[in-house]
């Protein structure tokens, strides 16, 4: 099969992003995932706390989504191995520690990202949206205010809703970030975490404008599940409008999941007060729907304090929607 010309830019966090990011690769497009750097919790947060580096956590992820099965089977495997045993290295990620050592080398959080692509021969571009160390700053609904993504993993009994995230230092956007946008063909944001993922992403000065300039098609996937401590009550519709109001215009598509959750995994998820986003778009012109979940589920790994999804969007079935958009 010929590679394909067709440009194709997804933004937000790692473990939304990867099967878009996988879908784009199995069409043959160019890929360049721009990265949100704001984690700061599990092996990327202690990796931060050491070293004094922006998050690599998500673009491990998004690297790893870069990398084919069928001719490199044990990297993806490799760059996601999770360490679960070991006095201080039990918890961290092949990938994360490679990252780390690179950018110690190089100085750079890009070109420690372009050298591990690199040494591991894989295709598409993997873009921090910035190298400014800094990290989320959260204001809730009742004034007050807290500094940490990973705060936002934490669950309570009696959650606060988030009115607004904010930088404790104002990051310095990728030059290659806003050439990627320039460039693109299709951009697609999410899917991922509201607010650490997508927002924090969007929200780096220069994505915006650059998205408002851009001539390609923009495209937002729909969330599958919401959480608690992020956007409980949120629907559909209320996550497509506030990433517009974001954007200061609309987007071109929303690809929204139309297939039916197991009722076992909907209980594994209520367990953590999260729940099925509720698809309230209606008639809207602009939505896709189809069945678009992974069949096969996610175990979390022991050493893994951060609690992942267990349901994922599936790669093979975006493949399907993203082909006549590019």
């Amino acid at each position: 099969m010929e590679r394909g010309y067709s440009k194709l830019v997804v933004l937000g966090g790692g473990t939304g992003i990867h099967p878009v990011i996988m879908a784009a690769r199995l069409l043959m497009a160019h890929t360049s995932a721009i990265v949100a750097i704001s984690d700061s919790g599990g092996s990327t947060g202690r990796l931060r706390k050491i070293f004094n580096h922006p998050a690599i956590g998500d673009l491990r992820q998004a690297i790893s989504g870069m990398a084919d099965p069928a001719t490199k089977p044990l990297v993806a495997e490799l760059l996601e191995y999770r360490f679960q045993k070991g006095d201080g290295l039990q918890g961290h990620t092949v990938g994360n520690l490679l990252l780390t050592a690179l950018q110690e080398i190089t100085g750079s959080l890009q070109s420690a990202t372009d050298t591990c692509m690199q040494l591991l021969n894989i295709e598409g571009s993997v873009i921090p949206v910035s190298e400014t160390q800094t990290d989320l700053q959260i204001t809730y609904t009742d004034g007050t205010t807290v500094v940490g993504q990973h705060i936002l993993n934490e669950h309570t009994t009696a959650p606060k809703k988030v009115a607004q995230i904010s930088f404790t230092t104002p990051p310095v956007v990728s030059t290659q970030a806003l050439s990627a946008i320039a460039e693109a063909d299709v951009i697609v944001i999410g899917p991922g975490d509201y607010y650490d993922s997508i927002l924090a992403t969007l929200l780096v000065p220069g994505i915006v404008e650059a998205l408002c300039k851009t001539t390609a098609r923009i495209v937002t996937v729909v969330n599958l599940m919401s959480s608690q401590t992020r956007t409980d009550g949120m629907t559909a519709s209320d996550q497509v409008r506030g990433i517009e109001k974001v954007l200061g215009r609309q987007v071109m598509n929303i690809i929204c999941n139309s297939q039916i959750i197991p009722a076992e995994i909907k209980k594994a998820y209520a367990q953590e007060n999260s729940f099925p986003v509720v698809d309230d778009l209606g008639d809207d012109q602009r939505v896709i729907r189809a069945p678009l979940l992974e069949e096969n589920r996610v175990t979390q790994n022991p050493a893994d304090v951060v609690s992942r999804s267990i349901l994922r969007h599936s790669s093979t079935k975006l493949v399907d929607i993203l082909k006549p958009l590019l």
